[in-house]
């Protein structure tokens, strides 16, 4: 049918209840084929996964000339016109597979109810010929979603530039004043309502895909018939597909906490035995995972099966479908029905092989662990003003086996140990490093803010922070930039060098051509290539050795490092549990706030046996501390 929204008749009220009956019923009879189905478009899914990270990778390595670029390359990379078009053709990609995925779903479901005749072969035919409808329907949406929020990105950043603009953002995330507040707020609100009218609109829209996908109407067309048809019903189809998506989180909740309740008593009854521990492991991947995939399934298909069944009973009840008209029309009479029981075997069997291969491989690694260093991150800083004398002190006091510091340049070139741009948020100075002369640097306290007991404390100079801290405890030197400042590596290689401190230090940025100038400048220091996002393998990097954000520091991650012979410093962590997990993955320097509960995590860790280890490790990855982590404070990502 091809009638124009102003001609569709008003719907009546739909009956959730008798929908989502008629939902279950459809994939009673169809299940084998949504299972097939499934399977089939997770692999698709990967592959294409695959291809589009080679070939972003491949853009990037042809712009940068490298393998492999940090988060400061990407931010560069994001602000130029090929790589913005990059992140919009990535999102409208990926809209038009969660697309594909709830038309194949539907179709398959619909198909089969009608026709259960019809074979694998012309089911995925009847699906590659929609995909071209599919793809422009995905461009509209994206289309949409970047209409509404770039200019709500676009007026938050402008009001963050003239109302925030003057200061260091550390100083508004410390103090948070009432401007910090304010923008805040108001950014909060325009976000709210940037989601309120998508949500508005997705339901609206909601039975655009099956419109589309059945031949009914162009993407463009199917959009505003959708939102006529769905007109008086709007509630309702929001409480309908709302409700099956929170139930579905509600269930995922309640399957989790049973789990951690069945994993438990596996962890009890394992005992000490590294073949008990193996055993138990494998198991339990077995059933978190495989729980993860069937839930990820019912999850997709329920959805599919309840909006192909609110787009035909609005359809009916318009008058503009009759019930012949549910599928594509001159359907052939193909025998066979998809049948997915060898490839679910198949895939299971493989799954539980890789499971016991996976707790395999951890047993080996565990009994193989290095000793894990810490690092106080910018000295003590919980018990003393950040980037001083005393908060290395107490760094040393604590036992840390570093202290991370940031060093930066004064007005007339020399080389102090401060993280921001400027000193309003530690010593109450709005004035910026690069406009201060040293001597005028010295008289601002950085410590009375922090605490009266510090009263006097100064920004030091990197000569009194090695003097500090040479035999006592070695330096992680961050070089800290907030704008082009060509002089800063080399000055801090010369100060090094000139101290004889190469042995005892390592020097870091998140700006890798200064490394590479740095390493030049002093070819005996060790360097550091900072680590928040990336991409490609940064563990191919000209650095001695990498400083990576926790969340990235995945197994394939670590495998590379090694490969590589690259070692791995994790910030920033003050959380137990994920210690724990980094200390069982082989990293060799943990960053912290908090270095004195981190050397007892340590020792405490270093004191278990292989097994007891190897089971510790699942129990955090699973989010099973044990008493006390649970309580630890969250870690702080910030360098």
């Amino acid at each position: 049918m091809t009638d124009s929204p102003s001609q569709l008749p008003r719907v009546e009220k739909i009956e959730a209840w008798r929908l989502l009956g008629l939902a279950f019923a459809m994939f009673r009879r169809t299940w084998k084929g949504l299972v097939l189905t499934g399977l089939l478009f997770k692999a698709f899914s990967a592959i294409v996964a695959v291809a589009g990270s080679t070939i972003v990778l491949s853009w990037v390595m042809k712009e940068t000339g490298r393998a492999a670029v940090t988060n400061t390359d990407i931010a560069s990379l994001l602000l130029t016109a090929p790589g913005a078009l990059i992140v919009v053709v990535a999102i409208s990609g990926t809209a038009f597979l969660a697309l594909l995925e709830q038309a194949a779903l539907m179709l398959v479901a619909v198909v089969m109810d009608l026709r259960p005749e019809q074979s694998a072969g012309r089911l995925a035919r009847l699906v590659v010929a929609a995909v071209a409808r599919i793809a422009r329907l995905a461009v509209l949406l994206v289309g949409f979603v970047l209409a509404v929020a770039l200019p709500v990105l676009a007026i938050v950043g402008a009001v963050y530039r003239v109302v925030l603009g003057g200061h260091d953002i550390n100083y508004y995330l410390a103090s948070r004043p009432p401007a910090f507040l304010a923008v805040g707020a108001f950014a909060a609100v325009l976000a709210l309502a940037a989601v309120a009218v998508l949500a508005t609109f997705y339901v609206r829209w909601i039975v655009a895909l099956p419109i589309v996908l059945f031949g009914e109407q162009r993407p463009i067309d199917a959009l505003a018939t959708s939102r006529a048809r769905v007109r008086g019903n709007g509630w309702r189809v929001a409480a309908l597909i709302g409700g099956w998506q929170l139930a579905g989180l509600i269930l995922g909740a309640l399957c989790y906490a049973g789990f951690r309740a069945f994993a438990g008593l596996v962890f009890g009854r394992a005992g000490g035995s590294t073949t008990a521990a193996v055993a138990a492991v494998t198991l339990l991947v077995v059933f978190y995972f495989g729980g993860a995939a069937v839930a990820s399934f019912i999850e997709a298909t329920g959805r599919a099966l309840l909006v192909v069944r609110v787009h035909i009973a609005l359809a009916l009840r318009a008058g503009v479908l009759a019930e012949g008209r549910v599928t594509p029309p001159a359907l052939s009479g193909e025998a066979g029905r998809p049948s997915p029981v060898r490839l679910v075997a198949g895939v299971t069997v493989l799954f539980v092989a890789a499971a016991v291969a996976v707790a395999l491989f951890l047993a080996n690694r565990l009994a193989a662990l290095g000793h894990a260093e810490i690092t106080a991150h910018r000295g003590y800083s919980r018990v003393a003003p950040e980037n001083t004398l005393s908060a290395i002190r107490r760094a040393i006091e604590a036992g840390a086996d570093w202290a991370e510091i940031d060093a930066q340049e004064t007005k007339d070139g020399v080389v102090v140990i401060l993280h921001d741009r400027d000193l309003m948020r530690l010593g109450g100075d709005p004035r910026r490093l690069s406009e201060l002369t040293f001597a005028e640097l010295r008289t601002i306290d950085v410590g009375r803010k922090f605490d009266a007991a510090f009263t006097g404390e100064h920004v030091p100079t990197l000569e009194e922070a090695i003097a500090l801290a040479r035999g006592k405890i070695r330096l992680n030197i961050e070089l800290k930039y907030y704008g082009p400042d060509p002089r800063l590596a080399r000055d801090v290689a010369r100060v090094i060098h000139e101290q004889r401190f190469e042995p005892e230090c390592l020097v870091a940025s998140l700006a890798y051509p200064s490394l590479l100038e740095a390493k030049k400048a002093d070819p005996e220091l060790r360097t550091a290539a900072i680590v928040a996002a990336a991409v490609g393998d940064v563990t191919r990097l000209d650095a001695d050795l990498l400083s990576v954000n926790a969340n990235l520091l995945s197994f394939r991650f670590l495998r590379n490092a090694r490969r590589h012979g690259k070692p791995l410093h994790a910030w920033t962590v003050d959380n137990e549990r994920t210690a724990i997990i980094l200390m069982g993955r082989g990293v060799a320097n943990i960053i912290t706030n908090d270095p004195e509960r981190m050397v007892r995590v340590r020792r405490n860790w270093e004191a278990r046996s292989p097994a007891e280890k190897l089971l510790q490790t699942f129990r955090d990855v699973l989010g099973l501390a044990e008493t006390g982590a649970a309580d630890a404070p969250k870690s702080d990502q910030e360098l």
